[in-house]
C-alpha cells in the first residue's frame, strides 16, 4: 500500500524478464456493477451499480477504476466513446473484480473501446460477444488483457484499429463462426505497435 512505483518483474525457472515495465499507481476513484445493484445507487462496493454503461457514461473521469463483480453483466452494448476515456498516466480502467470472472450473456452489440488509455480486463464472453480495441483510428494506449470468449464468434472476438494496443492473456475458445471462415479470434485490422 506504500508503494508508489517499482519495477514489474517477471520470473520463470529462476530466469527474470528482460522488459523494463513500471507501475505507479493512480489516485483515481474506484466504482462497483454488481447483477444486483442499481443505476441509482453510488456506484460503491456497499451499493453497486448495474451496468458498465452508466458508470462509464455519468460516472468515471480518467483515472478512475471501475471493478466488476462475478455473475451475469446486465449490459448489451458497451461503448467508451473518445471522450470518456482516459489521459496518459491516467488511464481508464473497466475490469473484474478480484477473484471474480463476470460473463457477458447478452450479445447483440459489442463492447467498443474507442477511447483512449483504456484498460478491459478479466470478462467471459459467451457466443457472438465481442470487443472492438480502437473504433477509431486515432485511439491509442488501449490494453485488452485476460479476457475468455466461448461458443460460435461472430466476425471476431477482438478486433483492433488504432496505435499502441496491447492485447494479451486472451483465450479465445471458438466453436465456430457465424460467418463461416471469415471470422476470427483475433482480427488486427491497422495500427502501429500493437502487441
Amino acid at each position: 500500500p506504500r508503494a508508489v512505483t517499482g519495477r514489474v518483474v517477471v520470473r520463470v525457472r529462476g530466469q527474470a524478464s528482460r522488459q523494463a515495465h513500471r507501475f505507479t499507481p493512480t489516485a483515481g476513484r474506484v466504482f462497483w456493477v454488481a447483477p444486483r445493484g442499481l443505476d441509482t445507487d453510488p456506484c460503491s462496493q456497499a451499493k453497486p451499480c448495474l451496468t458498465i454503461q452508466h458508470v462509464v457514461d455519468e460516472v468515471m473521469r480518467p483515472g478512475d477504476a471501475l471493478l466488476v463483480r462475478g455473475g451475469p453483466v446486465a449490459d448489451d452494448e458497451v461503448w467508451v466513446r473518445a471522450k470518456a476515456g482516459g489521459q496518459p498516466g491516467r488511464p481508464l480502467v473497466i475490469r473484474n473484480a478480484p477473484g471474480e470472472r463476470p460473463l457477458f450473456v447478452q450479445t447483440g452489440r459489442p463492447v467498443i473501446l474507442e477511447g483512449s488509455h483504456v484498460t478491459f480486463s478479466g470478462f467471459r464472453f459467451g457466443p457472438g460477444k465481442a470487443v472492438v480495441a480502437g473504433a477509431d483510428t486515432g485511439s491509442r494506449n488501449i490494453r485488452v488483457v485476460d479476457n475468455s470468449f466461448t461458443g460460435t464468434l461472430g466476425f471476431d472476438a477482438i478486433g483492433t484499429h488504432g496505435d499502441d494496443l496491447l492485447v494479451a492473456g486472451n483465450v479465445c475458445a471458438a466453436s465456430g463462426s457465424t460467418v463461416g471462415t471469415q471470422g476470427h479470434c483475433y482480427y488486427i485490422s491497422n495500427g502501429r505497435r500493437i502487441r
